[in-house]
């Protein structure tokens, strides 16, 4: 595993022993899948970790979205971002 990969992969197994209440109760493949996406929102939008778990979506009948941002109006456009 390079360097890289194992900072990630820190970080996902302190957010699953952190903070198990933002996750999905499951297995621990999907929890450190909800993990992932919890610091893929946080890092892409610079938000903290506590609000990027209120982005978070699960459940069925989604469509595959695994969370979603929706920020204010900017020049009359709405700015949306949804990650999967």
């Amino acid at each position: 595993m390079n360097i890289n990969a194992s900072i990630v992969d820190q970080r996902i197994i302190g957010i699953i022993e952190d903070h198990p209440e933002w996750l999905p109760d499951g297995d621990e493949n999907k929890k450190k899948s909800s993990a992932f996406v919890l610091l893929c929102i946080s890092t892409a939008l610079e938000l903290n970790l506590e609000e990027a778990a209120e982005l978070l979506t699960d459940g069925g009948n989604d469509a595959g979205v695994d969370g979603i941002y929706i920020s204010e109006v900017d020049y009359g456009v709405l700015s949306h971002n949804s990650y999967r």
